[in-house]
């Protein structure tokens, strides 16, 4: 699996994480992947506490769209044909907004 993450900032200032899914070898989208966003909250020192905050699938494309805040932390989990995997730590900061990465797992 092939991760493409981008963040834009909008001009109510609401933040839009977009993530595609490809297929690692052909590069082809892979749609119909179950992808779970959780904020990472820290309530006391050393501990963590992660909340659900919504479940997409990704479209024919390979993308789906999250609503998210800045300087927040957020989990992704990515789930096809009972294969799961995930990107255990996510900071959205300034830095990321307007640029995108590419994971490869």
């Amino acid at each position: 699996m092939l991760l493409f993450i981008s963040c834009n900032k909008k001009i109510n200032n609401d933040i839009t994480l977009k993530v595609q899914v490809l297929n690692k070898e052909t590069f082809k989208p892979l749609s119909n992947v179950d992808v779970t966003i959780l904020q990472i909250r820290k309530p006391l020192l050393g501990m963590k506490e992660f909340h659900k905050i919504e479940n997409k699938k990704t479209n024919a494309l390979g993308m789906v769209l999250f609503e998210v805040d800045d300087n927040k932390e957020y989990c992704l989990w990515f789930e096809k044909e009972r294969k799961r995997t995930s990107i255990d730590y996510l900071l959205i900061e300034e830095r990321l907004i307007n640029d995108s990465i590419i994971i490869e797992m």
